[in-house]
Order: structure tokens, then C-alpha cells, then sequence
């Protein structure tokens, strides 16, 4: 016992060496293997549910350890006669077990690749919880379902979703890709189109979480272990895209009420909408759009199809279910095949030609706030009716606009007037373009320095970023000013006035 920590509150015999004796009887080592303390809660991961329950007395516990090795079941008789079911184990080995094993956090994968059933993995106060079994509920067809009836519908719903093929290859691959960072979807459909309905077809089968805003944040009403099996996070009536969601590439970490700290992986994020997300319009952060990929639907509601209005709604699902599920299995054989390195080259591939395919059709938010900031500032640096300004747009001309005498300005506290530009746009708009104040050299084009250079204005001097009008021209048809991209002998005659 001398390597074992000590707690007063034990009252253990010193004589009893749990180590020696869990390497001597490989079950005693399986059950110390199962027990966990993570504060005062103490935890048991059975082998046979696959899951972790919380033990809330030694006669729960015990009925747990005998249900996943029935071979340490002892049957003992108190005075009276009475039977009771305990272990042969040792009387101080649960006490033990669970003060040895005390941790902060839970990681559980999944890794099909992986030859063991489960393997348990300690690095500090950190357990590792690998499990190799993909889970997929398997769909079947009622009974007297002809596969001519089966075919019908599944030609009939893909031709309502005629991306369907693509959404499921995508999944997979988001599940086989060590890469995950293209792994979100926005699901814009129109209403009626029957999100209900698919988001059905994936719990029939298993794999997938519902979730909701509040749900990644602490505490969480998600269950680990459910987020364990689940190939898709699913958060319907979505609208904005939050900060929190970039933090969900590949790992999220579930604090929930009376369950292990755990950190699982997760796959595909999918949001359903049936309209387009502000996050998505009006410039977009090149973040998001290098991630989130958008497919769009234009059908009849899925209620008012011939097919299924005469098969009906429970006939419809479970064919649809059973050909996801198929589609699945099928797809999951194959990746496997190909190895572990094998299968994250094919799902690479697929998701880089998912994204080209699917990508956001917007503009970037630096080209958007970009053009924004120089078109301002042209604007109202021409404007000679001062009046006529906005209340921002005055404060920039009187105290962040100022000429010099070779009809160069100098833009001073460039920060500020991103600020003042940006504040009277639309919400929306200002929500995401504020984020760059601090990163406005980046919009801009220009170096960190550029914009803290001091120059002589006058009599004194000013600190910001200088702008010559003769490196920009007004495109009339583009109704904005650009920025000129010549040689340095075009821009002489340009100056000059001999180019055009």
C-alpha cells in the first residue's frame, strides 16, 4: 500500500497491494480498469452497455461488476438466511480502485480501425476511452413491402432531394477525415421541403444529435455518450452562425449534470433553415467560407408529392431510413477497406470536392469592408456640401481627413474611422465587420505600420495611414473606386493623363 495515495477518510489494510493483486487475476484488472472518481462522483463503465453509469451504492455497483463478469459472483446468507449477491473480490478493492483512479476529464473515440473492443488510455488526470464499433441502427421494411414499392419511393424522394447521394457521401467522409474543418452544412431549404422528416430518417438509423444553442455551453443537457455514436450534430432553425460553432471542427467538451467531463469528437455539423442566415450574405469571413458549405432546395413540399401522399408518411420514412442505412453500410465497407491512412485520403477528396461544389456563394467580408472603407473615404473627403453628411461621416472629414500639400491626404487613426464607417451599416453587418477593427491592416492591404506612420501636416504633425488619389480610379459601372494594379511606366503616363 505504501505507493497508493492515502485519505483519511479510508480505512484501509495495509497489507493489501492492489497493484500486485491486479496483475496477478487479469478480471480484478478489467473491473479496476472500469471504476472511476471524477470529484465525488463515482462512475462504472460497463463493457457490455458500452457507456459509463454513475454508482451511487456498493449494491449497484456490484450488480454491475457481475453483469459484465459473471465468473466473480458470490452468493452470501446473513444470519437469517437472507441471500446477497456480492464479489470475490477483495473487501477494500472498490475503495481503493476509485481513490487510485481519480480524473478531471473523459476523451472518448471511436475508432473502427482500432483491433480491441474498448481500450483505456491515462495520461495524468486525463482518461482515454477507445471503442472501435461504428453504431448504425439497423432500419428494416414492414413486412409484404415489395422492392418494387421500396424503389418507387426512393426514386420518388430523390427527386425531391436530388442531392441526397452527395449529402450522405459527405457525412461519410466527415466521419473518416482526420481533417474535419470543412465539416459544417448549411441546409437551405424551402418550407415544406420535410427537414422534420429527414432529420427522422437519421434517427432511425442513430446518428444523429439534435442540438440547440444552449447546448454548447455550461452546463450541458447534451449526453456524452449518446454524441459518442452520433455521425451528425443537427441544430435546426438556425440563424447566426456564433463563435462558438468554429470551436466545433473536431472535438467538443460536454459538461453535463451528473455525468463525466467529456471531450468527444464530432463529424458533420449540419444547419437547417428555411431562409438564408445573415452570417452568410453581405461578406463573409473567408474563415467561414473556407468551412461552411451551403446546399440550397427549390421543391414542392414533400406532403403535397403524389407518392407520398398514397404510400403514406410511416411507409415513406422507413423506406428512406433503410436506403440511408444501406447507403451507410455499403460506404463504411469500403472506407475500411481502404485502411486508416487510405480512408482519410478518399474522405479528403471527397469533402475538397464537396466544398468547390457547395461552397457559399458570397463575397469574402475583407473584399466587402474593403471597398466599404475606400469608397467612404473618397466619398466624403469629395463631398464640399458639409451639411449633407452623416454625423460620422462629418467627423471624419473634420477630424481624421487631412490634406497635404502634394494632394496626398493622411487618414489619421485609421481604427477609428473603420469604426465610424462601420457603425452605420445595418446590424447584421456591423456584428461581423467589428471583429476586424483590430486586424484593419489586414482589410486594408497594407502593413501594421503604415497606419502609425507620422507625417507633417501644416505646422505639426499627424500620425495614420497615407493615401495618394492617384494610385485609385472611379469605375462607373462598378459604381465604386479601385485601386490602380500598373507599372510604374503606366502610372507615369497615367498621372500624366496619356493611358486612356
Amino acid at each position: 500500500m505504501s505507493d497508493v495515495p492515502r485519505d483519511t477518510d479510508l480505512d484501509l489494510d495495509e497489507d493489501f497491494d492492489i497493484y500486485a493483486f491486479i496483475n496477478s487475476l487479469p478480471v480484478a484488472k478489467e473491473v479496476f480498469n472500469s471504476c472511476f472518481r471524477q470529484d465525488r462522483k463515482k462512475y462504472y463503465f460497463s463493457k457490455r452497455l458500452l457507456k459509463f453509469e454513475v454508482v451511487e451504492n456498493e449494491k449497484q455497483l456490484i450488480s454491475l461488476v457481475v453483469y459484465d463478469f459473471p465468473k466473480l459472483k458470490k452468493v452470501e446468507y446473513t444470519k437469517t438466511g437472507k441471500e446477497i449477491i456480492t464479489t470475490t473480490l477483495p473487501k477494500d478493492f472498490f475503495d481503493i480502485t476509485f481513490f487510485v483512479n481519480t480524473i478531471d476529464m473523459i476523451k472518448t473515440k471511436v475508432d473502427p480501425f482500432q483491433r480491441e473492443k474498448v481500450i483505456f488510455k491515462r495520461f495524468d488526470r486525463t482518461l482515454e476511452l477507445i471503442t472501435n464499433e461504428l453504431l448504425i441502427k439497423e432500419t428494416r421494411l414492414e413486412t409484404g413491402t415489395t422492392e418494387e414499392t421500396y424503389e418507387t419511393i426512393i426514386e420518388d424522394y430523390k427527386e425531391h432531394f436530388k442531392d441526397l447521394d452527395k449529402f450522405l457521401d459527405w457525412i461519410i467522409a466527415c466521419r473518416f477525415t482526420n481533417n474535419r474543418r470543412s465539416s459544417y452544412l448549411h441546409f437551405w431549404v424551402e418550407a415544406g421541403f420535410g427537414k422534420s422528416f429527414l432529420s427522422a430518417c437519421f434517427k432511425e438509423c442513430g446518428i444523429v444529435t439534435e442540438c440547440r444553442y444552449e447546448d454548447f455551453k455550461s452546463p450541458s443537457s447534451l449526453s456524452p455518450f449518446e454524441l459518442r455514436n452520433s455521425w451528425i450534430i443537427l441544430i435546426d432553425e438556425f440563424t447566426i452562425f456564433k463563435k462558438e460553432f468554429k470551436n466545433l471542427t473536431n472535438e467538443l467538451i460536454v459538461d453535463a449534470k451528473n455525468q463525466l467531463r467529456t471531450i468527444v469528437d464530432v463529424y458533420a455539423k449540419v444547419f437547417l433553415s428555411a431562409e438564408q442566415s445573415p452570417s452568410f450574405e453581405d461578406g463573409v469571413d473567408k474563415q467561414i467560407t473556407d468551412r461552411v458549405q451551403q446546399i440550397r432546395t427549390e421543391t414542392i413540399p414533400l406532403e403535397k408529392r403524389e407518392k407520398y401522399i398514397n404510400y403514406g408518411n410511416a411507409l415513406y420514412l422507413q423506406c428512406v431510413s433503410r436506403y440511408i442505412y444501406l447507403y451507410l453500410k455499403k460506404e463504411i465497407k469500403k472506407y475500411i477497406s481502404r485502411g486508416k491512412i487510405g480512408a482519410d485520403k478518399k474522405a479528403t477528396k471527397t469533402l475538397n470536392e464537396f466544398l468547390e461544389e457547395y461552397r457559399l456563394n458570397t463575397d469574402i467580408l475583407d473584399d466587402v469592408l474593403y471597398q466599404l472603407f475606400y469608397n467612404k473615404i473618397f466619398d466624403i473627403r469629395n463631398e464640399e456640401d458639409f451639411d449633407s453628411l452623416s454625423r460620422n461621416d462629418q467627423i471624419i472629414k473634420r477630424e481624421h481627413i487631412f490634406e497635404r500639400k502634394d494632394k496626398t491626404f493622411v487618414l489619421h487613426n485609421v481604427k477609428k474611422v473603420f469604426t465610424l464607417i462601420i457603425e452605420q451599416e445595418d446590424s447584421n453587418f456591423y456584428k461581423k465587420a467589428q471583429y476586424k477593427t483590430n486586424g484593419i491592416d489586414i482589410v486594408l492591404k497594407v502593413k501594421k505600420e503604415d497606419i502609425q506612420h507620422q507625417y507633417k501636416i501644416g505646422k505639426g504633425n499627424k500620425r495614420g495611414l497615407l493615401i495618394n488619389p492617384l494610385d485609385f480610379y472611379y469605375d462607373e459601372n462598378a459604381g465604386k473606386y479601385k485601386k490602380l494594379e500598373m507599372s510604374k511606366e503606366d502610372k507615369e503616363k497615367f498621372e500624366k493623363g496619356e493611358l486612356f
